[in-house]
């Protein structure tokens, strides 16, 4: 048994909860979980480099879909300044509003037996009507039912790199990387 698989049955032998058999699976959920955290975190610092009055604590407190309209606010002040910055903030936006939609789906899905016979996590959302709520209107969201499957899982994987790719791009213009002195 190699240390991983120790890992992964010392954390089986903690729980009477059915987790799915493959570990590989497993890895990914956690993968993309804490990944989706990671990127997160380093938007809020992003933030910070593009508008120093920003607070990183009270952006790292605020939920996906708050830091991503947070963001796409900080983006839109630096269209004139850095338009560079700006074309890679506006595609870091639409690609982390995406992922924060899917992170929402793995989290709300609930365990199945796929149709090849493994536990499974499978995300079933019906369709909502918008409704208003005072001053603000809820939308409507279409009905979702898929499983989540390795497969979304390594696309999400790669998304979040593509998210993380602008965000350092980004940083680099707002920060520039020092060289040391010989």
């Amino acid at each position: 048994m190699t240390s991983i698989e120790k890992d992964f049955a010392d954390v089986r032998r903690l729980t009477r909860i059915a987790l799915p058999e493959s570990d590989r699976y497993v890895f990914r959920l956690g993968a993309a979980v804490y990944g989706f955290a990671s990127v997160s975190s380093f938007m809020a610092e992003v933030i910070c480099h593009m508008d120093p009055e920003k607070s990183r604590t009270e952006l790292e407190a605020k939920t996906g879909g708050r830091l991503a309209d947070a963001f796409k606010q900080t983006v839109a002040k630096i269209e004139h300044l850095e338009p560079e910055a700006f074309a890679a903030g506006q595609q870091a936006y639409e690609l982390f509003r995406t992922l924060n939609d899917e992170r929402s789906d793995i989290i709300h899905s609930y365990p199945i037996t796929s149709t090849a016979g493994n536990q499974i996590l499978h995300r079933r959302q019906d369709a909502t009507e918008p409704r208003g709520q005072g001053q603000t209107l809820t939308f409507g969201k279409p009905a979702k039912h898929f499983e989540v499957t390795d497969e979304f899982m390594d696309t999400f994987l790669a998304r979040l790199h593509q998210v993380n790719e602008r965000l350092y791009f980004i940083r680099d213009i707002f920060r520039p990387t020092v060289q040391p002195v010989a």
